[in-house]
C-alpha cells in the first residue's frame, strides 16, 4: 500500500506539473499559428477521406457528419481568407472548403434529415450548409470555381429567407417539432454575408428576425435560449454555454448591437473559472445541471464545447489575450500529440475536438467596442498555487505519522518547560 500510495502521488504531482508547464506554451505569431492550425487540419483530413470520420461521428452524434464536415470547410475558409494572394496554403484551402461543402451537399449529407421540413430537410441542414457556401464565397477575389456557386447561394438564401417569412417563431425547426435557436442564427447569418456580397436584398427580413428574436429572450437573464417551441419560439430550455458561445460568434455577423448586448451577458452569466483557471460555464451561474450530446462532459461547471468554442468568441468580440488564455488552458489538458504535419488533441479519439479547436482558433480578431482585458503573467497564480498545495497535501498525508509524532514530541518538550 505504500508503494502504491507513493506511485498515485508521484502520478497525480506529475500530472499537475505537466499542466502547469502546458499553460506557458509558444506565442505563435499569426502566421505561425495559421501553420498549426494546418497541421490540425491535415489530421482530419486523413480522418475524412481516409478513415470515414464523417460517417464515425455520425454513429457518436445525431448531426455528426454534416457537423465535423462543416467545422473542417468553414476552418479553411477562414484561412484561405485570410490568404488573399492565394498561395499555395490557400488554393488548397479554397479546394478543401469546397470539398466540405460538396460532401454536406451530398445525399449521404442530407439522409439524417426530413425532407418535408421548411426549408428543406430543416434549418440545421440548411443552415449549416448554406453558411458553408456564404463563408466559401466570401473569400476575396475568389477563383471562377468558387464563383459557379453564386447562384447556388442566391437560390437557397431566398429558400431560407421564404420559410423565416412563414413562421411565427423566429426559430425554425431542425427536426419535427423541435428547434435549437443556434440552427437558425447559422441561417439567418448566411442571409447576411449575402447581403454583404450582393447587396441588401435580405435587410428588412433580419430586422423582422431581430425583432422577434429580442422579444423572446430569456426573461430571467435576458439571454438566448438554448431550446424552444417549434411553433410559439417560446423558451423551453434557458441559455446553455455552449450554445451562447457558438450563437454570439454568428450574431457578430448579424446584428453587432444585439451581439454586443449579448456578449456582456455571457460574460456576466458564464465566463468563469475552474481551479483558478478560465473555462465557460454550461449553465448559468447559480445553477447546475449534468452534461449531454450537446455540451460534452460537464466538470467543476465546466462546459467543454462551450470552453473551446469561446476561443473563437473571444477574437470575435475583440479580445485576443482572453482567447489566448482559453486556448493554453484547453492545450493544457488537451493531450496534444503533433508528429509528421499533423496535430490533433486528446489523442486523436475525439476528431469533433480537434475540428472545434481548429476552427476556433482561426476566428479572425476583430475590434470592437468592448475594453480588451490587460495582458498579465499572473493569470495562471491560483491554479499554480492550488497545484502546490494539493501536492504538498499529498505528501503530508504520506508522513502523517512522523508529523504527528514530531509534534507531539514538541508539545511535550513545551509542556515540560
Amino acid at each position: 500500500m505504500k508503494y502504491a500510495y507513493l506511485f498515485l502521488v508521484a502520478v497525480i504531482s506529475g500530472i499537475l506539473l505537466w499542466t502547469n508547464i502546458s499553460l506557458y506554451g509558444p506565442a505563435f505569431t499569426r502566421d505561425e499559428e495559421y501553420g498549426d492550425i494546418v497541421r490540425q487540419l491535415n489530421f482530419l483530413e486523413k480522418e475524412l477521406k481516409e478513415d470515414h470520420l464523417g460517417r464515425n461521428m455520425q454513429m457518436i452524434f445525431p448531426e455528426g457528419y454534416v457537423f465535423i464536415y462543416a467545422l473542417y470547410g468553414l476552418t479553411w475558409a477562414e484561412l484561405a481568407q485570410a490568404d488573399t494572394v492565394y498561395g499555395k496554403t490557400g488554393i488548397r484551402a479554397i479546394n478543401e472548403a469546397i470539398y466540405a461543402y460538396e460532401s454536406i451537399d451530398s445525399n449521404t449529407g442530407k439522409s439524417t434529415f426530413s425532407p418535408s421540413l421548411n426549408p428543406e430537410y430543416g434549418i440545421y441542414y440548411s443552415g449549416w450548409r448554406n453558411y458553408l457556401l456564404a463563408k466559401i464565397l466570401q473569400i476575396q477575389n475568389p477563383p471562377g470555381e468558387v464563383l459557379n456557386y453564386t447562384q447556388t447561394l442566391k437560390a437557397r438564401c431566398e429558400e431560407i429567407a421564404k420559410a423565416f417569412r412563414q413562421s411565427k417563431s423566429p426559430y425554425l425547426s431542425s427536426y419535427p417539432g423541435q428547434s435549437w435557436p443556434a440552427d437558425s442564427f447559422l441561417a439567418m447569418a448566411s442571409l447576411a454575408i449575402h447581403d454583404k456580397l450582393f447587396g441588401p436584398v435580405y435587410r428588412e427580413d433580419i430586422t423582422n428576425w431581430l425583432h422577434k428574436v429580442r422579444a423572446l429572450l430569456d426573461k430571467e437573464t435576458g439571454l438566448l435560449a438554448h431550446k424552444t417551441d417549434a411553433e410559439s419560439g417560446m423558451v423551453t430550455e434557458t441559455s446553455r454555454g455552449g450554445s451562447m458561445a457558438l450563437m454570439l460568434r454568428l450574431l457578430a455577423e448579424i446584428d453587432t448591437d444585439l451581439a454586443y448586448e449579448q456578449y456582456a451577458l455571457f460574460k456576466k452569466h458564464f465566463v468563469s473559472t475552474a481551479l483558478g483557471l478560465p473555462m465557460v460555464r454550461e449553465y448559468p451561474k447559480g445553477s447546475f445541471g449534468l452534461g449531454d450530446i450537446d455540451s460534452g462532459p460537464v466538470i467543476l461547471g465546466t462546459g467543454f464545447a462551450g470552453t473551446i468554442v469561446s476561443i473563437g468568441t473571444y477574437r470575435t468580440f475583440g479580445e485576443p489575450i482572453r482567447a489566448d488564455r482559453q486556448y493554453r488552458t484547453v492545450t493544457a489538458f488537451g493531450l496534444a500529440r503533433t508528429d509528421e504535419g499533423h496535430k490533433s488533441y486528446l489523442l486523436g479519439m475525439l476528431p469533433m475536438a480537434d475540428a472545434f479547436i481548429a476552427w476556433s482558433r482561426a476566428a479572425p480578431v476583430l475590434r470592437g467596442p468592448e475594453p480588451e482585458e490587460k495582458a498579465t503573467a499572473y493569470w495562471r497564480l491560483s491554479f499554480q498555487l492550488k497545484s502546490l498545495f494539493i501536492i504538498t497535501l499529498l505528501i503530508a498525508f504520506y508522513f502523517r505519522k512522523t508529523i504527528i509524532a514530531r509534534a507531539k514530541q514538541k508539545l511535550r518538550k513545551h509542556r515540560n518547560v
